[in-house]
Formats: structure tokens, C-alpha cells, sequence
């Protein structure tokens, strides 16, 4: 029976008895190659996408597989001599733990015969070996890229719309996109390839659109309605930049908004120069296009001249104008600003129970607009809507007098001008689309907050009777004696005692019946409305006291009277 290896951590001023190993600059064991023994292979990909998070994985990475099924991943350091090998071994010791991968995984460093663990935080300086080491193990090359492309990609969300996009179909459905960028003022160029998917071959279409009137983003419709196309893929370039004129010397093209685990400029140089390489989600697959077909011009696929159009007849009478349904969809965030707020019959009747405890701030940026059982608040020169947690939230869209619920968008994505054509929007009313319905507000019935408060005058009627001021004689006044000094002198460091007494206090304090007001400027604002909020909460009116808490910022403490109205429900 074989026996064991035994590795002993090294100390920072011994050396090595194995003749394999070493210590760099940093004074760390390494040796002349690396491996890691892979025993989930399923988790190669992870592996691999972690690598290529941190270098190159076309220099000196090979992948092997052993007899008992295990995955052996080959490294050989950079050979640059002003950098340690250690600080590539540390960074695939990082990668290991980044695919979380630490436990089923070990770094080895070793001369390609004989392999000790690299360093970890048991011997930060690394093992020596001692006794007779374990061979290096030697297995079957197996195909890196393949392992690469096999990563599904991720899901990026969508910050921005792109100015070039990849647009990946059959063959079938060129001339269709082909009409439909021209009509809406784009410009391509495409080629057209074989595709193996699944063991058939397609004849697919690679689309390369751009705005031709002047540089800026593809529309979102566009976009939208592209992407519906059956087995249609939108894709976008991740290593350089793509026009119709010229291409990088490498494409990698992934689905519009996804990106690769691995790194894209670390494993761009796995595939052969002038190679476009596709991952085409689940529709199309991943392929290496290594010799693909020049692109062809737009113009150079329209100048063709059409045959003589047959007569036909029509089987049947004509079916009726295409109609498509305007729907209100929820969005991926739900967050975002709220520049008005829908109130029913319920929340109005809270709205006019509170309105007069509201902060004097919130009645200057918000207007509101009064129906039967249904108000409109909206904030002041397009601002927002803050501190008020009543009614439904709305946010404005496009056009700016269109609201809809925050969290919802309208399906399909059309351009403003339809979009105002197709709900017959007006520029002086606000159309507001919820999901109980359409409601129109003309902007002309929009009145100041204030218009809910009113003075309540007192009916009881009382009587003026004038009475005359007293006349106050002065004669006996005289001015105060000088004061007399003390026989004992006081100290200099003593301060100066304070009358007390309610005759010595101001005279402010004195008509009040208060206490001294206390130096300086008085109780600020928002402490002002803290002290109230703290007051309507001990009292019981948790509601009240959760929209104090909201104007504040204090979300911690408008949770917890939410809390209690549930409660108390």
C-alpha cells in the first residue's frame, strides 16, 4: 500500500527539503506549475468563469480528466521576472473560493512530477514534503473553450439602450427585418451562415442594425418588437466596438442584456483570430463562427429587380383591420419616484382628518384636484411626492401628462407620437391609467392643499365693551441707591448669584405663566415636529403619527405605528 504524504508547514527562515519547490520574493514556496483536482465536475464552468476573472486564460491554463472522473486543471504561471509567482497562485486560490469551491478543491504547486498545497492560512509560507510524495496525476486533454461556452450567462439589468445591436434569425425572416429597419430609419449589414442546432442544420441570418440618420440609441420599440420575432435572438458585442464599415479583430456576441461568467478580455484569445463567437441562449446555442462569411450591404441587398407580380385571386373576403391591445404590465423594480398619488373615498377621508397637522412645507409642492369620491395630488414643477403615505403611487411616463402606477409600464413600447395618438391624450389634462380604469383631470382643476383647510369661525356671539387704560403716577419712582459694599470681599472666581423667584423673571415669562425661555434661538422645526410625532404616537393615533414620521425620514419609526394599526385591525 502506498503511503501517505506528509506535509509540514515551513517556517519564514527554513528551507525546503524538496527539491521541487522554492521561495520567491515574498519569501512563499511555490514551484515551477500549479494544478487543481476538481472533484465536482459540474462546477468546471464556475471554476473557469472565476479564473477568468483574474488572468488570461489562454496562457498556461490546460484542462485534463482522470480515470476516476475527477477534472484536472493545469496552471502555469506568467514568465515574467519582475513578478512572484506566488501573486498568480494567490489569485487562483481566490478564484477557488470565489466558485466556492474550497472544500472539494486544492491548489498543488510542484515541478510537474511532485505537487505539495500551496500556501493557506495553516503555513502561510507554504509545506515542505517530507517522505516520498504522491505522482503527479496525468489524465485525457480535454477542450477548454468547450467548458467556457458552457457557462450560461447572467442576467444584467438594463441601464441604457444600445447604439449597435446583433440581431441573430432564420434565413426565412431576413426580408422581413430588412423592411422593418428601413421603415424605421436603420441601417444594417448581415450575413448569412449555417447553424447546427441539435443535430439540424438551419439556415440563419446575422444582423448588425444601426441608426442610419445620426448616432444615437436604438429605440426601445424597436428593440421590443424585434425580440418578439419567433426564434429571434437580440444580441449585443462585448469586446470592442462594431459599425458597419469595420469589425475588431474577435466578436463575442451574448443575448441583450446578459453577460458571461468569464471575464470577456481574458478569454477572447481561446478563439482563433477573425472568429466571432455566438452564445445564442437557449433558442440558438453557443458556436465559434471561425471563418464566417463577409457581411453584406444594405444597399447592395436592395438594388434587385422584381419579377412581374401574378394575378391572384382572393378565397376569401379581406378580415378586418389588425387591432392590438394596450395592456398595463408590472415592471422588474417597483421603486423609483412618485410624482402624484390616486386617492379613493377612504384615503380622501384620511387625507382631510390629517391634512391640518401636515408640516407648512408639504402644502408649497403639492396641488390636488377634487372628484366625486376620488382626489388627484400631484407635486409642483414635475417634483416629487414625499411624506404622504396615502392612496395609490403614480409616476409620470412619456409623454410627461401620461401617470401610471410606479411599477408598471404600458405593453407594446410605442413611440410618444402613437402613443398620444392611440389613447387620444390631451396636452392640457392629465390621463391617469390604472387598473381600475382611465381618468382624465384637467389641469385647470388642480387647486393649492390649502383649499381643504378652512377657519372654523366661533358661533357664539360675544359682547365688546370698551375699558378705560389706568393712570399710572410715576411721582414716587426714584432711582436706585448705589449698592453698598460688602465688608467681606467675594471672590473673583465666584460667579455672580441669580435671583430666583417668579418677581425676577422676564417679564415675557411672567404673562405666559412659563418657564425662563432658555438661550439662543428656539426649538428647531423638525425637532418641533418630532416632539409632536412622539406625542400623537404615546396618545394612540398611530396613523397621524406615522405620516410625521415619513416628512422626517424616521421609516424605522412610521414601520412601527404601521405595525400597530395592524395590530389593532
Amino acid at each position: 500500500m502506498m503511503q501517505q504524504p506528509n506535509y509540514r508547514p515551513l517556517g519564514p527562515d527554513e528551507l525546503p527539503t524538496c527539491a521541487a519547490l522554492w521561495r520567491d520574493a515574498r519569501g512563499i514556496l511555490v514551484g515551477a506549475q500549479a494544478y487543481i483536482r476538481v472533484q465536482a465536475p459540474q462546477r468546471l464552468a464556475a471554476l473557469l468563469a472565476a479564473l477568468a476573472q483574474r488572468f488570461d486564460l489562454s496562457c498556461g491554463v490546460d484542462v485534463e480528466a482522470l480515470e476516476d472522473g475527477t477534472i484536472l486543471v493545469r496552471i502555469q504561471p506568467p514568465a515574467a521576472a519582475d513578478a512572484p509567482p506566488s501573486l498568480h497562485y494567490d489569485a487562483v486560490q481566490s478564484a477557488l473560493g470565489a466558485a466556492h469551491l474550497s472544500t472539494v478543491a486544492r491548489l498543488f504547486v510542484g515541478d510537474g512530477e511532485i505537487g505539495v498545497p500551496y500556501a493557506n492560512a495553516h503555513a502561510p509560507h507554504g509545506y515542505d514534503l517530507e517522505g516520498s510524495g504522491v505522482p503527479w496525476p496525468a489524465g485525457t486533454p480535454l477542450d477548454l473553450c468547450a467548458y467556457v461556452l458552457g457557462a450560461t450567462p447572467a442576467l444584467l439589468p438594463r441601464t441604457t439602450q444600445p447604439h449597435t445591436l446583433t440581431l441573430l434569425t432564420e434565413r426565412r425572416l431576413a426580408g422581413l427585418i430588412a423592411d422593418y429597419a428601413q421603415r424605421h430609419g436603420l441601417a444594417y449589414a448581415v450575413r448569412f451562415v449555417h447553424w447546427d442546432v441539435a443535430g439540424t442544420r438551419r439556415e440563419a441570418a446575422l444582423f448588425d442594425l444601426v441608426h442610419a440618420a445620426e448616432i444615437r440609441p436604438i429605440p426601445g420599440f424597436v428593440c421590443d418588437f424585434l425580440r418578439r420575432l419567433p426564434r429571434t435572438t437580440l444580441l449585443e458585442d462585448l469586446l470592442g466596438s462594431v459599425d458597419l464599415d469595420q469589425e475588431p479583430a474577435r466578436r463575442m456576441l451574448v443575448p441583450w442584456g446578459y453577460h458571461p461568467q468569464a471575464y470577456p478580455p481574458h478569454i477572447q484569445h481561446l478563439f482563433p483570430p477573425h472568429s466571432i463567437v455566438v452564445l445564442g441562449g437557449s433558442a440558438w446555442g453557443a458556436a465559434v463562427l471561425t471563418a464566417p462569411p463577409p457581411r453584406s450591404r444594405m444597399q447592395d441587398l436592395i438594388m434587385v429587380d422584381l419579377p412581374d407580380l401574378a394575378q391572384v385571386a382572393a378565397s376569401s373576403p379581406p378580415a378586418g383591420p389588425l387591432q392590438i391591445q394596450i395592456e398595463l404590465v408590472p415592471t422588474e423594480r417597483s421603486s423609483g419616484p412618485i410624482h402624484a398619488l390616486l386617492l379613493d373615498a377612504s384615503a380622501l377621508t384620511r387625507l382631510q382628518r390629517i391634512v391640518r397637522h401636515l408640516p407648512a412645507p408639504f402644502f408649497a409642492q403639492a396641488r390636488i384636484a377634487l372628484g366625486d369620491g376620488v382626489a388627484l395630488i400631484i407635486a409642483a414643477d414635475h417634483a416629487e411626492v414625499t411624506g404622504l403615505p396615502l392612496g395609490l403611487a403614480l409616476t409620470r411616463s412619456e409623454p410627461p401628462h401620461l401617470l401610471l402606477p410606479r411599477g408598471t409600464h404600458l405593453r407594446p413600447s410605442l413611440p410618444q407620437d402613437l402613443l398620444v395618438e392611440a389613447l387620444n391624450l390631451q396636452p392640457d389634462t392629465l390621463t391617469v391609467l390604472g387598473p381600475h380604469g382611465r381618468l382624465d383631470v384637467p389641469i385647470a382643476a388642480f387647486k393649492p392643499l390649502t383649499s381643504l383647510l378652512a377657519l372654523a369661525m366661533p358661533r357664539q356671539r360675544i359682547a365688546l365693551r370698551p375699558t378705560p387704560l389706568p393712570t399710572l403716577d410715576l411721582r414716587d419712582l426714584a432711582p436706585a441707591a448705589a449698592p453698598t459694599p460688602a465688608t467681606t470681599p467675594a471672590s473673583p472666581a465666584a460667579p455672580l448669584a441669580t435671583p430666583s423667584g417668579p418677581e425676577q423673571r422676564g417679564i415675557f415669562q411672567r404673562l405666559i405663566g412659563g418657564k425662563p425661555a432658555p438661550s439662543g434661538v428656539g426649538v428647531p422645526f423638525e425637532q418641533e415636529l418630532r416632539q409632536r410625532a412622539t406625542a400623537l404616537e404615546q396618545r394612540g393615533d398611530y396613523e397621524l403619527a406615522a405620516a410625521f414620521y415619513t416628512y422626517l425620514g424616521d421609516s424605522k419609526r412610521a414601520a412601527a405605528c404601521y405595525r400597530r394599526i395592524a395590530e389593532m385591525r
